[in-house]
């Protein structure tokens, strides 16, 4: 069964670390300038020297495998903007949740001590309650229509604003997560009836423990870190998940009772 809310992720800077160079190994006052001379360099990343680099660390919890959609998102980003800067900003991608859980790098950012983040959207929902509106279950239809809304700069901007303002976090951009579906080691998720007692492992947000308890089920919140040990042990029956997490995770290893939907999503990957 696919409960249709986007699974968002966002790649957050810490606009105040940047313009004040606390946040990076920056020694020049622009990059690629000759701080002495004030003479701007050429192009050419090699006559950038190191004290004229900025360098950042940038990080999520998923693997840092080459099916995982974040692994990949974060590495384009460094790429590109390794490009784009003629070489003087680089950016480190720090995968497995090095950096800490998502709630503890949003903390970070509010603190100066985490740089960069890609996250999923509802991490944010109990600093910024409004950030719920985009998780409501059937808001969208497909991903066009979620593109529509997320790309809207002046729609989202009051929310965008509040996260600036509650976390120190600058919103750079959304990319694909997928819709999220739901796995069981109880029995096959084929239709609403088929929730109904299961303990699910859901994340930390209000909305979305409130729409399975609505559907039946009987959800439990633990951090991502934890669901791998909790499904493998029997701890919980299921969890939701897009299909993009749950194949570079290996979450379907341990699933042993899969809908037909769910394998052909699988294979697919």
């Amino acid at each position: 069964m696919k409960k249709r809310t986007v699974s968002i992720i966002l790649t957050g800077i810490l606009a105040a670390n940047l313009l004040t160079g606390c946040g990076g190994n920056r020694t020049a006052e622009n990059p690629g300038q000759n701080p002495e001379s004030g003479e701007t360099n050429s192009g050419d990343a090699s006559q950038i020297s190191s004290s004229d680099k900025l360098s950042f660390q940038l990080g999520h919890i998923n693997p840092a495998s080459e099916y995982s959609q974040c692994q990949y998102l974060c590495t384009a980003f460094a790429d590109k903007l390794l490009e784009l800067s003629d070489g003087s900003i680089e950016v480190e991608v720090i995968a497995d949740g090095q950096l800490g859980g998502e709630r503890d790098m949003i903390e970070g950012m509010q603190m100066g001590t985490i740089d960069m983040m890609s996250i999923v959207g509802f991490s944010f929902d109990s600093f910024v309650p409004s950030m719920q509106l985009l998780d409501l279950p059937y808001l969208f239809g497909n991903p066009e229509e979620a593109f529509l809304i997320l790309d809207n700069d002046e729609l989202l901007k009051p929310v965008l604003d509040e996260i600036y303002e509650k976390c120190s976090t600058k919103v750079l951009g959304f990319g694909a997560g997928g819709f999220r579906d739901t796995s069981s080691n109880k029995n096959p998720i084929t239709d609403v009836s088929s929730l109904s007692g299961q303990k699910l492992r859901l994340p930390e947000t209000p909305i979305y423990v409130d729409t399975f308890k609505a559907l039946g089920a009987n959800p439990t919140t633990m951090a991502f870190s934890e669901t791998f040990t909790a499904m493998e042990q029997g701890t919980v029956d299921g969890l939701e998940l897009p299909i993009m997490s749950i194949y570079p995770s290996k979450y379907h290893e341990i699933v042993t009772i899969q809908n037909p939907l769910f394998e052909d999503k699988v294979r697919a990957s």
